[in-house]
């Protein structure tokens, strides 16, 4: 990289970043984030759908780069690792980090040992557990109706939990989990994005 580029500000990011947090902080300052005096999450819309309890990524920079006083490309580095980490989760899609409107959703930043972080223990690992969920062996979604309106392909959380306590022996504590793991992976949804998953009635659907 010649002095010119570096003057210019046309230095590639990933080698201007220069400063380094360590793991035991990266855990720290997620919890900061997730305090009362840091970052709120929100309804944001996407599209025609709309998701509560969201953060965009370009505001996450920001309160990385405000709160430990560094530069942006050294933020959103930052980002990236709380999205490794499982700490951050993306909403739609499974992708890297992105300093943009891209929204994401706080995970269980206490994963359980032997699984990845933020991932609630499971004899089937959380990604096939959701092949097999729609498969034709696995949950049949069908028509519901609710208050005299019809809600096609659909399933309910209580559906959820039962299929999933009988696919991998694990409690109703565990299935919840793992349901709840499974919306925040954009797995399912709820018909209207409007209730995380529980153990109920309310509908969800493949997403």
């Amino acid at each position: 990289m010649n002095d010119q580029a570096r003057e210019t500000g046309t230095e590639p990011i990933r080698a201007r970043v220069r400063f380094h947090l360590p793991e035991a902080a990266l855990d720290s300052l997620f919890g900061e984030i997730r305090s009362r005096p840091g970052l709120r999450p929100s309804t944001h819309w996407l599209g025609l759908r709309r998701h509560r309890q969201s953060l965009r990524g370009d505001r996450i920079v920001d309160w990385i780069e405000r709160r430990l006083g560094i530069d942006r490309a050294e933020a959103y580095t930052i980002g990236r690792r709380l999205v490794a980490r499982g700490y951050l989760v993306p909403i739609q899609g499974d992708h890297d980090f992105e300093d943009s409107p891209t929204l994401y959703r706080f995970d269980d930043p206490n994963p359980v040992a032997g699984t990845t972080a933020g991932e609630p223990a499971s004899p089937v690992p959380i990604g096939e557990l959701a092949a097999r969920m729609r498969a034709a062996q696995g949950i049949r979604p069908r028509t519901h109706h609710y208050r005299f309106v019809r809600y096609p392909n659909c399933f309910t959380g209580r559906d959820a939990v039962e299929w999933i306590m009988a696919e991998t022996g694990v409690g109703r504590a565990e299935a919840i989990a793992i349901g709840q793991h499974l919306l925040l992976r954009n797995q399912l949804r709820h018909v209207f994005d409007e209730h995380a998953f529980a153990d109920a009635g309310l509908l969800y659907r493949f997403v």
